[in-house]
């Protein structure tokens, strides 16, 4: 059975097989680091947080792009992957990839919107350590994109 998160307009942001939340696979990593998820939506937060926890991370949030950066420059050393909304307040996802970029250029990151990917200019699309996740998205397609995108880093 499928679990689906809306935001506040009602617009679905996220979905996961219940089931891959509610048991840990014998499978999973463990121990892979740290991962720093930044979003407004608190349902995203929260899943992703479960998510990255399933996939063997401890995971950090935060709620805008001002506060995600904040948390990259104290944990830099521990962050082995990003996610980042494309649209959030204080700082949009666009400034904070530049940010944490400028602070790391090779961290894995992975930029996540409820828009299409088109909406991320080239330059940052074609990043090599960068990757575009659609809301919403199962904790496979997350998966998938982190060994994808981190596999040789993590």
């Amino acid at each position: 059975m499928a679990r689906t998160l809306r935001n506040r307009e009602g617009v679905v942001i996220m979905s996961s097989p219940a089931t891959a939340l509610a048991t840990r696979s014998e499978n999973s990593p463990t121990n892979r680091g740290i991962a720093l998820i930044a979003d407004d939506e608190p349902v995203v937060l929260h899943l992703g947080k479960l998510m990255f926890k399933q996939l063997g991370f401890t995971a950090l949030t935060a709620q805008d792009g001002r506060q995600a950066v904040d948390l990259f420059a104290l944990h830099h050393d521990s962050i082995r992957i990003v996610i980042l909304d494309w649209t959030m307040p204080t700082m949009d996802g666009e400034e904070s990839f530049a940010a944490i970029r400028a602070l790391d250029p090779c961290v894995p990151i992975i930029l996540c919107s409820g828009h299409c990917e088109e909406v991320v200019p080239e330059d940052v699309r074609y990043d090599r350590h960068t990757r575009f996740l659609s809301k919403p998205f199962s904790l496979r397609m997350l998966q998938q994109l982190v060994d994808d995108c981190a596999g040789a880093a993590l």
